[in-house]
């Protein structure tokens, strides 16, 4: 004997409902999914900008003293009136005063003014302002920091140019005006100059800073292989031609 079956009615307008109202469960957590990853994204943006320009107005602030010494040094004078070598690994013949560039500047090798025929003896005139260094440090000027060691004089020129010499070679150079502590007179030693008519760069023999002129400025030479660099609104101003007899 078989037993009768029973069909069970569906409703299908009850089936779909729970369907629609699952898929629009799902839509609107996607959606909340979405837009909390958008904000989580804005924030970590707004955390990196906020570092960010912490971090450089931290560096503005800690380079205000170097912004001001540069701003200071902005003057006509931007080469530095001191000493100098010629850099021994750019040595061409010692008749030539133009030998080699770098960075679109002549590098000096090395050269000897005592040969040239563009050179003449000069003396300087100039009474300098002088305090000598308590530690090492360097002065910043537009070509670059300008070191020096503890002892070294500080040498503020009657253009208010600056530069540093060592204690051994201002002593050879300057002397004290009497009665005044911090003033210096520049002893009348001669000096070769040459009027240089190209950009050029040498390294200071103190400190190995590299000094550069501008086409116009002058190539100093207080000895064999002692050199220094001076503009030459500067130079005009403190330096006199010795008259040859």
């Amino acid at each position: 004997m078989i037993a009768a079956c029973r069909c069970i009615p569906v409703n299908r307008q009850a089936f779909f409902r729970t369907t629609n109202i699952r898929n629009l469960l799902a839509l609107l957590a996607s959606a909340i999914l979405l837009v909390l990853g958008l904000l989580f994204s804005v924030v970590i943006l707004s955390l990196i900008a906020v570092l960010g320009l912490t971090a450089w107005a931290y560096f503005w602030w800690k380079t205000r003293a170097l912004r001001k010494a540069m701003r200071e040094q902005a003057t006509d004078s931007r080469v530095i009136d001191g000493e100098a070598t010629l850099v021994a690994e750019y040595a061409q013949s010692a008749t030539s005063v133009l030998p080699a560039l770098l960075d679109g500047r002549i590098m000096l090798g090395d050269s000897d003014l005592s040969t040239d025929p563009l050179a003449a003896p000069y003396i300087k005139t100039e009474i300098v302002a002088v305090e000598f260094a308590d530690t090492a440090g360097e002065l910043i000027s537009l070509e670059g920091p300008n070191c020096y060691d503890t002892g070294d004089a500080l040498i503020t020129g009657s253009t208010g140019t600056r530069w540093s010499v060592a204690r051994d070679r201002f002593d050879a150079k300057y002397e004290a005006l009497p009665g005044e502590d911090s003033r210096y007179q520049a002893k009348p030693i001669p000096v070769l100059a040459r009027q240089m008519h190209e950009p050029f760069t040498a390294a200071r023999s103190s400190g190995g800073d590299l000094l550069q002129g501008d086409a116009g400025d002058w190539l100093l030479q207080y000895g064999p292989g002692d050199f220094g660099v001076a503009k030459n609104k500067r130079f005009a101003q403190v330096y006199c031609k010795i008259e040859q007899a």
